[in-house]
């Protein structure tokens, strides 16, 4: 079907409409015969069309490429994806933490592939896995025991951001909280990093630790003090020693003794069983003759006297040495001073939040149980003295309260509540 050529105006060299073609319709009295007008708005002039156009012309490049802080963006920004498109797990996803790799600089934490002994293929931060708590490298230097790591934390949600497959615990084992390894090295978070150990815990339980840790450095030092005590009443109360008995006198040696009868003989010693004999053999006529005729050389330095043989065993004993001097007494040491006993309100108080603690095999728990329980067991104790006895305990590193973010079991929200930790 041909349209009728669309009318323009009188001049036929106006230039082309702006408006797009808009189809006439019929009006609704009229019967509608044959195809519908294409009516079509001229463009008005306007001043600005009349005016010259200015031509953009960009200046020449020198050596054909660009110069400048904009350029050295441009080229960085190029250079950054071409180097993380070449990665191989460019696209992929941490089973840790849920994220891929750094987009800023993705030789910093690569992903790699991990063996989780699964049919689908996991990957997983190198830093991720350094910090996981139950797997470790064999000799070949392969990580190992991944896939149960995944199974354990698949329901341990983060702390910070929430989401499950959270490897990384509290150092304290009764805390139960647990991060994502890039959550847990935010600076906002506020824990406790310990890089050697691979290990990280809350302010509160690290607290707890560093007073647990002295708590037994005094014990120790208190239990040392208590031996040395008990040691020092023990010399004191011994019999003084005997006087140590002078040294025997050493025999004197066997040339200074006087000469057997018989020149003429040799002696032998020998000694069986610590006891000395002595069994002269007579020399042939000859022999005997030629030493009483031969001149006789110069008599020798007399040797210095042997020691004394042990009356058994034949051991030289060892010369006699100067006296036992006695060594300087220890100083004494100061028992510690006894503290004086608790109120009898506060020692049953005390008793039944021990008792409550093992009861409930927990080393955490809300401060208001410990209300409601001592206000059960031992109604004696007013609030007021209650209060007393918490910071007492706090003070000789039994019991600490401190206010800290749990999550709430239904709800799943994090809100503060005043806990009571046993150290």
């Amino acid at each position: 079907m041909e349209l009728p050529a669309a009318t323009t105006g009188a001049d036929s060299s106006a230039s082309v409409p702006n408006d797009p073609p808009r189809l006439d319709p019929a009006p609704a009295s009229s019967s509608s015969e044959g195809p519908p007008k294409l009516i079509t708005t001229p463009a008005e002039p306007s001043a600005s069309s009349s005016a010259p156009q200015r031509e953009l012309v960009c200046p020449p490049v020198p050596n054909g490429a660009w110069t400048g802080p904009a350029a050295a963006a441009a080229a960085a920004a190029a250079a950054k994806a071409a180097r993380k498109a070449a990665r191989p797990f460019a696209g992929e996803r941490c089973a840790f933490c849920h994220e891929g790799e750094d987009s800023d600089d993705p030789d910093d934490d690569p992903l790699m592939p991990i063996n989780t002994g699964k049919a689908k293929q996991q990957y997983a931060h190198e830093e991720c896995v350094a910090w996981c708590p139950d797997a470790w490298q064999d000799e070949n230097m392969e990580w190992v025991n991944l896939g149960k790591s995944l199974n354990r934390c698949h329901r341990l949600k983060c702390a910070v951001c929430g989401e499950g497959d959270a490897p990384l615990g509290c150092k304290r084992v009764a805390c139960r909280k647990n991060w994502h390894v890039p959550c847990a090295m935010e600076p906002t978070t506020g824990l406790v990093i310990w890089e050697d150990e691979h290990c990280v815990a809350c302010p509160v339980c690290a607290e707890v630790l560093e007073r647990r840790a002295r708590k037994k450095a005094r014990e120790a030092e208190e239990k040392a003090a208590r031996k040395r005590l008990a040691e020092q009443k023990r010399k004191a109360s011994a019999p003084p020693a005997a006087a140590p008995k002078p040294a025997a006198a050493p025999k004197a040696a066997a040339a200074a003794a006087p000469a057997a009868p018989g020149a003429g003989k040799g002696v032998v010693v020998h000694r069986a069983g610590g006891l000395m004999a002595m069994m002269s053999k007579a020399k042939p006529a000859g022999a005997a003759a030629a030493a009483s005729s031969s001149a006789a050389p110069a008599p020798a330095p007399a040797a210095p006297p042997a020691p004394a043989a042990a009356a058994r065993g034949g051991k030289a004993l060892a010369p006699a040495g100067p006296p036992n001097v006695p060594k300087p007494a220890a100083p004494a040491v100061a028992p510690p001073a006894p503290k004086p006993p608790p109120p009898p309100e506060e020692a049953k108080a005390e008793r039944v939040i021990s008792a409550l603690f093992k009861a409930g095999r927990c080393e955490d728990m809300p401060l208001q149980t410990i209300r409601d329980a001592v206000a059960r067991d031992a109604a004696e104790l007013p609030a007021e003295r209650l209060d007393a006895l918490l910071a007492r305990l706090d003070i000789e590193d039994k019991l600490m309260v401190r206010v800290t973010k749990m999550r709430d079991e239904v709800s799943g929200e994090w809100e503060d509540r005043t806990i009571a930790y046993l150290i």
